[in-house]
């Protein structure tokens, strides 16, 4: 049997290819299309990155610095219904039946979990009070949103959820910026690539160093510095030199290597304590999912891969 792998790598592929993440959880949702159970954390990630939106164009576009807690809890909770319903159209899964993350503990933290664990009411809670210190970083910070040209049509570009098509290593590769800030340095202008995490801080800096190199690539910008912002803190973690740990060579390694396993269907399971919460783990036999023994595995010899046509770009 042929399947087809995306043409287009993305960042988030490249983690399950290289063995980041688990590479078969892959198999079965890009490239068996097997629909995946929706999970609190990335509903729940995807309303704050969206809210933090929302505020951060409400400040460029209207100078309205609006900290009320009544307001953040309201453009959360919009962004929230909005993500749940949009999962309920597309999901084959009922909402009591979405995977939860977290601990069960007694009172409810922005770190680890509650009573329910990090269920919807948790999120409804925790979530405004995380987009409180994200307001309050961004009016703290001296870094402000940048904006630059593209230089393929000289349309105005603003550093938020910013796009990108370019090519990495053998690959089309395509992206989403949280955010890219801009400062003044003795008079030259410095680039910082911020990623927003709404979890725990990421085991490296790889994510970043793929952002820097498809903004080098499609805008001509090249930031010198990245962190993540988490929510959990309300803090970024220290400044990483982009250019320095991740030259163009390391990054398109990592490309390079993540086409080769998905042409050699080394799609390796990857047992972990994120199992329980795999939205792909009633077809895994490792994990002990129900429709494990119906489904095409990885290490069938069955299974051919070829990469998919590639997509137009408009």
């Amino acid at each position: 049997m042929i399947y087809e792998v995306p043409n287009n790598l993305s960042f988030s592929q490249t983690s399950n290819l290289v063995g980041d993440y688990c590479g078969a959880s892959y198999f079965y949702e890009r490239v068996l299309g097997k629909p995946a159970r929706p999970g609190w954390a990335m509903l729940g990630g995807s309303a704050l990155h969206e809210a933090s939106e929302t505020w951060d164009w409400t400040v460029l576009n209207e100078g309205n610095i609006d900290q009320d807690p009544r307001y953040l809890h309201r453009i959360f909770g919009e962004a929230m219904d909005k993500q749940i319903s949009r999962t309920e159209e597309r999901t084959p899964y009922p909402k009591e039946e979405w995977n939860l993350s977290g601990r069960v503990i007694k009172t409810k933290t922005s770190l680890d979990g509650g009573p329910n664990r990090k269920d919807e009411a948790w999120w409804r809670e925790m979530g405004p009070q995380m987009l409180f210190t994200w307001t309050s970083w961004r009016l703290n910070s001296a870094w402000e949103i940048a904006t630059f040209e593209d230089p393929e049509n000289g349309a105005p570009v603003v550093g938020i959820e910013t796009e990108y098509w370019t090519e990495i290593g053998p690959a089309p590769s395509h992206g989403f910026v949280d955010r890219v800030f801009e400062m003044m340095v003795d008079g030259v202008m410095e680039y910082l690539v911020v990623d927003l995490k709404s979890g725990r801080e990421p085991d490296d800096t790889a994510q970043l160093g793929s952002y820097r190199l498809g903004l080098q690539r499609r805008y001509g910008i090249n930031p010198r510095w990245g962190a993540f912002w988490l929510g959990g803190t309300g803090a970024t973690t220290p400044l990483t030199p982009l250019r320095d740990l991740w030259p163009d060579e390391r990054v398109e390694q990592r490309y390079e290597k993540a086409r080769r396993v998905q042409l050699a269907g080394d799609f390796t399971h990857k047992p972990s304590n994120l199992c329980g919460s795999c939205g792909v783990r009633d077809y895994c036999p490792i994990a002990g999912g129900s429709k494990a023994a119906a489904t095409v595995q990885p290490w069938s010899k069955e299974v051919t891969i070829q990469v998919a046509p590639p997509k137009s770009v408009a």
